[in-house]
């Protein structure tokens, strides 16, 4: 299993569709929003693979800026 921390930054008229949009994904949890236009989540998928594609889809909805990743741990 992968688990990963990130910071999603949006544009400040767009937090509350992305956030609806990432409360919508399998394997993804919003923990928390900061400064009105970063949304922290966790992503916990079976592979880094599939964490790979789930950053990508959330780097495709409108009103996204960009993803970081601020954390990464594998574990069986």
């Amino acid at each position: 299993m992968v688990v990963s921390g990130l910071i999603v930054y949006t544009k400040p008229e767009s937090l509350d569709y992305v956030k609806t949009k990432l409360d919508e994904m399998e394997n993804v949890e919003v923990h928390r929003v900061i400064e009105d236009h970063k949304i922290v989540i966790v992503i916990e998928a079976d592979t880094v693979d599939d964490e790979v594609e789930t950053s990508k889809r959330i780097s495709e909805i409108e009103g996204v800026l960009g993803v970081n990743l601020v954390y990464h741990h594998f574990g069986e």
